[in-house]
């Protein structure tokens, strides 16, 4: 319980395996931490453990993880992505209030619906396959649009050139001259 709380520099942290619980409020407001792995040991999350750790963009949580207290991952405005490794957990309503991440779980693992917390479910298998042929057109369009500005840069650089050089002195151009 406390363990660890307003360790507002705390970036990481390893928890070795052999730990069972997490207490209540073990990293509340651990502000500068990123990303944690629970390891398979830990049983049970307490309430408000990562409370306001509003850097933590991921956690993975160990196969052993059977309970998630109140408000366990409240206001955890980075959290992106939460990783169970094991079947699910007694979770309450609230844990990811203020959060919104989204869960991911093994395609094996027992007891899972579409949501967990009000956050949706996916397999982790569905992270793994991300469009990446997409990704690759959508970063290759990207690529063309800059080279097409970049190119649009030049020729307004150019314009500018031949209508600076064309009219210095109050030249004037008769634009019939031009022609065929």
């Amino acid at each position: 319980r406390n363990a660890f709380c307003f360790c507002e520099s705390l970036t990481s942290i390893t928890i070795p395996d052999g730990v069972t619980s997490i207490g209540d409020r073990a990293f509340t407001q651990c502000t500068s931490l990123r990303s944690i792995t629970i390891p398979d040991s830990v049983t049970s999350i307490g309430g408000g453990a990562f409370w306001r750790c509003t850097d933590l963009t991921s956690i993975t949580i160990g196969k052993g993880v059977t309970s998630i207290g109140d408000q366990a991952f409240y206001n955890c405005t980075s959290l992106i992505t939460v990783t169970f490794l094991g079947d699910t957990p007694k979770i309450e309503d609230n844990a990811f209030r203020k959060s919104s991440p989204t869960i991911y779980r093994e395609a094996d693992a027992k007891g899972w619906t579409n949501t967990l917390s009000g956050r949706p479910v996916n397999l982790i298998n569905d992270a793994l396959n991300w469009p990446f042929d997409d990704s690759v057109t959508i970063l290759d369009e990207a690529k063309k649009t800059i080279e097409m500005l970049n190119q649009r840069q030049e020729l307004d650089a150019i314009d500018k050139r031949l209508r600076e050089s064309a009219f210095r002195d109050d030249a004037t151009v008769n634009l019939d001259d031009w022609g065929s």
